[in-house]
């Protein structure tokens, strides 16, 4: 373990032998742990937007801390904190309408949707969600860009099936990463490996491994995000 050169702000990060880290500081005002991950390291905030994101609001985390100090009576209540971090994303979109209308439709109409489609699947929405969201991270090839309209469909958090302009835009954007040839269709949700949009992205024009592993990575994110909210108690 060797502790990291202190900044002038008092803030000092720990490294744990090849892989993990912590962020603290020495300053007694504040008595938490910033950050704690077992493995990795902080220059994955290079290719980790959300990591990034993350390292970006301590100084708001700090500022709240340094106001409940100084507080002339802070309440019991006050030592239970929650915090939450985000949202990452502008959008709430999800895997059913209108989001799966370019889906087909099995013999046995799905009971688990209103227009009887399969859902899309949570890889599918979290790649459009991370590239309609984050176009300037990603360099959108132009052509894609224009094709889907992508700025417009982040206008607003969710689209709804009475929106005839952006609902047709939206579902056929979803499913560009729902390729009928490697995803399983299922109407309880559809599953698409993310090891397999490699070759989708490439298909779309976005060139370059890291260019493409960082679109993967900052969706598994949000993928992790769907199901465990980023809330810290």
């Amino acid at each position: 373990m060797s502790k990291l050169k202190s900044s002038d702000k008092g803030s000092y990060g720990i490294v744990f032998g090849k892989t993990g880290f912590a962020i603290a500081t020495d300053d007694e005002r504040v008595d938490r742990v910033l950050a704690f991950v077992e493995e990795g390291s902080l220059a994955d905030t290079a290719n980790v937007p959300g990591m990034a994101y993350m390292v970006r609001r301590f100084k708001d985390v700090l500022a709240e801390d340094l106001d409940r100090y100084y507080s002339v009576s802070p309440r019991a209540d006050e030592f239970m904190q929650t915090w939450t971090l985000g949202p990452c994303l502008k959008t709430q979109w999800h895997q059913a309408e209108p989001y799966n209308n370019n889906y087909k439709t099995p013999s046995s109409v799905c009971a688990e949707t209103e227009n009887g489609k399969y859902q899309a699947s949570s890889t599918a929405v979290s790649v459009a969600q991370c590239i309609a969201n984050y176009p300037q991270d990603y360099d959108i090839p132009v052509a894609l860009l224009k094709k889907h309209n992508i700025l417009q469909l982040v206008a607003q958090p969710k689209i709804y099936t009475w929106d005839t302009e952006l609902a047709p835009k939206v579902a056929a954007f979803v499913k560009e990463f729902d390729p009928d040839k490697t995803t399983k269709f299922k109407c309880t949700g559809s599953s698409t490996e993310i090891a397999d949009l490699s070759d989708v992205l490439n298909s779309l024009g976005f060139t370059g491994a890291i260019k493409i592993n960082m679109i993967l990575l900052w969706s598994l994110n949000v993928y992790v995000g769907i199901a465990l909210p980023f809330t810290l108690d």
